[in-house]
Formats: structure tokens, sequence, C-alpha cells
């Protein structure tokens, strides 16, 4: 139960952040992110109890109790959003790493051995997406 009430949560926040991108000059998916991700719990409730009421035409009434139900879930939330900002940031440091490894095997192999080796990569990947599902 939880875990629908979590994915509910998580689709209401998502729906309410395009929303309120229509408002603006069309940000790109990684800006509406970046908003996601750098705004307040109650900026996200409030902007999703906004677009609530725009859109279901709720009453006062209505609009009070969805704003608490909206903040009472967008601070659950918070720990998930910062957990995602340190992973972004681990996988971002990740993937230079990767690229500086790369850059010094490319020195060190033959333009053939270079190329077999990301045919290799490539193949490792594709078998761990499998194993994923």
């Amino acid at each position: 139960m939880k875990t629908i009430r979590l994915a509910v949560f998580i689709l209401g926040t998502l729906i309410a952040l395009q929303a309120a991108a229509q408002n603006n000059p069309r940000p790109g998916r990684a800006d509406r992110r970046e908003q996601l991700m750098n705004s307040t719990p109650e900026e996200r409730a409030n902007r999703q109890t906004q677009q609530m009421k725009k859109e279901l035409a709720l009453t006062a009434e209505q609009e009070k109790s969805i704003a608490v139900i909206n903040l009472n879930y967008a601070r659950q939330m918070q720990p998930v959003i910062d957990q995602v900002k340190r992973d972004r940031t681990t996988m971002k440091q990740v993937r230079q790493m990767n690229n500086a490894k790369e850059k010094d095997l490319r020195k060190v192999l033959t333009d053939k051995q270079f190329l077999d080796y990301e045919s290799h990569k490539d193949e490792r990947r594709e078998r761990m997406k499998e194993r994923r599902g």
C-alpha cells in the first residue's frame, strides 16, 4: 500500500512539474529534473496542489485538505530525492573515472585492440541488461 501511495505521489509530482513547465518557455527534461531536485517539499506540494486545483476544480475545503496531503508526501519524498542527488553525483564521478581510464588505455593499446576492448565492453553491458530484465 505504501508503494502504491509513493508511486501515486511521484506521478502527481511529475504531472505538476510538467504542468508548471508548460507555463514557462519549454525547458528541457533535464531542467525539469533539476527543478524537482532543487525545490523544497513546500514548493513541490504547492505546485502540485495548484495544478490539481486547476485540473480538478477543487472546492476551497478540498484544496486545504489536498495541500496538507501533498505537503505530507512531499516531505516523505525528500530523503528519496536527496538520495537520487547523491547517486547522480556518484554516477558522474564514475563516468569521469571511466573516461580517464579509457583515455589511458587508448595510449597503450593498438587501434584494433582498443576496438576489441570496446566490443567486449558492449557485450558485457548487453549481458547485464538481459540479466536485469
